[in-house]
């Protein structure tokens, strides 16, 4: 059998956020079922009614995400525009 840990490191939903305090399970559950916002589903895996996530993928995604809304919101201060 192919170990997922060796390659690429996929956990259920369970096991990350025993892993990682961030996000809580119910904040995950939310972001996947609830949530508008569709950039970070690239760390997410459906088989079936089973959820897989990409911790790595994951977090370089809220990284990326965030560097790109605080340059937003950057420049939006320095146009003058209200927020």
């Amino acid at each position: 059998m192919l170990s997922l840990e060796k390659k690429n490191e996929y956990l259920s939903l369970k096991q990350f956020c025993a892993k990682y305090e961030w996000p809580s399970y119910h904040k995950l559950r939310y972001l996947i079922y609830q949530s508008k916002e569709t950039w970070w589903h690239d760390a997410i895996i459906r088989i079936g009614k089973e959820i897989v996530i990409k911790p790595k993928r994951f977090f370089e995604l809220i990284e990326k995400h965030d560097r790109f809304k605080r340059q937003k919101d950057a420049a939006k201060e320095n146009s003058g525009e209200p927020g």
